[in-house]
């Protein structure tokens, strides 16, 4: 009657995040009085979760681990500053076993993209003046710190300034200069 039976859930799961995109997983098989045949892989169940509770959002993503003896695996290709719910289910002939409980991670925070920028030229003489404006990141992957701007003059040292203002003015520039 046992030949039957799909295998029970694959034990200890850990989940710790790698980057911003990655996490690893590692298992262990189900108990041997469960295996019901010969584990021939594993199937990693990752899917987002709320922050707050417990609700599930999204469709989960399926990785296949085609190898039995496989205890681990590096899952890429997830969303920064992201909390995800992750479950692992042994392969046998008779098909996906149980799922192991989810165990949660949350990836850590990514670097924003780039915000649009727009260059106003405030005064041509006798100096340059520049006013440099920018809209806020439409990604920011965790929370926005502020900005760095760097300018100067080509193959020389940039200068280097830090804001949380979406506008900045630069005086004193050279005419005539990249």
């Amino acid at each position: 009657m046992g030949l039957f039976l799909v295998p029970g859930d694959p034990q200890d799961v850990k989940v710790q995040a790698i980057n911003s995109t990655a996490i690893h997983v590692q298992w262990k098989p189900p108990v041997e009085k469960e295996r019901n045949g010969i584990i021939r892989g594993y199937h990693i169940h990752v899917q987002e979760t709320k922050e707050e509770g417990k609700s599930l959002l999204n469709e989960p993503m399926r990785f296949d681990v085609l190898d039995g003896a496989a205890l681990e695996l590096n899952v890429s290709g997830l969303q920064p500053d992201t909390k995800y719910a992750v479950q692992v289910a042994a392969l046998t002939r008779k098909g996906d076993g149980d799922r192991s409980q989810p165990v949660s991670v949350k990836t850590p925070g990514g670097v924003p993209n780039r915000p649009t920028v727009n260059l106003k030229i405030l005064e041509r003489e006798p100096e340059v003046s520049i006013e440099l404006e920018w809209t806020r990141p439409t990604m920011t992957y965790g929370e926005l710190l502020g900005y760095r701007l760097r300018y100067g003059v080509k193959e020389n040292p940039l200068k280097e300034e830090l804001t949380k203002a979406t506008s900045h003015k630069i005086s004193q520039l050279e005419r005539g200069v990249e």
